[in-house]
């Protein structure tokens, strides 16, 4: 039985993915410029700030990589306010809490991008930790979000749309619930062949709690 999930947030919790996948596009409109048709890979592939070095050289910029950087990071900022939950997520997180199992983020998003969102979609409060700008990439965080839990590896559950992590998580000897998201299906791969449980959204929430509680 689970005793704890572990919640992604970009994908998971949160309809951002489109936000990301379209990002390096969207801001080169903004800009006036119009984007080459690899925008999108070349920008998801790279952190903020090697997109910003990249598309300064391409397009000769005349702004420095540090100024576009904080160009980039306002124009994400912004369209975070904007975002919804994924259908379902709060209620999933009640009906969790309702059956005594507990819940942590752990994001690779930083606080300034996670707090303000989830506090506007009324669900910052429901995790006991939240573990932002969190590096997954690798069965060892989450051993250690178990350790600070005091749990078993085998007595959670975590929830993320990226393949990558949710391998660590399996590693690890977590269990891990799968959720699709078209983004990161694209850009990462398919998540269900890694999965004890596979949903495409929460939409009935409480038996997805339940699934998670009884796995």
């Amino acid at each position: 039985m689970a005793k704890l999930v572990i919640f992604d947030m970009d994908g998971t919790l949160i309809d951002s993915m489109p936000l990301w996948g379209h990002a390096g596009s969207n801001f080169l409109r903004e800009k006036g410029i119009d984007p080459a048709p690899d925008t999108d890979d070349i920008a998801y592939s790279m952190s903020v700030s090697g997109f910003a070095d990249f598309i300064r050289r391409k397009y000769r910029m005349a702004e420095s990589q540090k100024e576009i950087t904080a160009q980039i990071e306002a124009f994400i900022n912004d369209g975070y306010k904007r975002l919804s939950e994924r259908r379902g997520a709060r209620e999933l997180l009640l009906s969790l809490k309702r059956l005594g199992v507990k819940a942590v983020l752990a994001t690779s998003s930083g606080e300034s991008l996670a707090k303000p969102t989830l506090e506007r979609l009324s669900m910052w409060d429901f995790f006991e930790r939240k573990y932002c700008d969190a590096q997954k990439n690798s069965a060892a965080f989450f051993e250690g979000v178990a350790r600070d839990m005091g749990l078993s590896p085998r007595d959670i559950c975590v929830a993320e749309d990226a393949p990558y992590s949710a391998a660590c998580a399996a590693a690890a000897g977590m269990k891990v619930l799968g959720v699709y998201d078209e983004m990161s299906f694209k850009f990462n791969g398919d998540i269900k062949p890694l999965s004890d449980i596979f949903v495409y959204d929460f939409a009935d929430a409480p038996k997805t709690a339940r699934m998670i509680a009884d796995i």
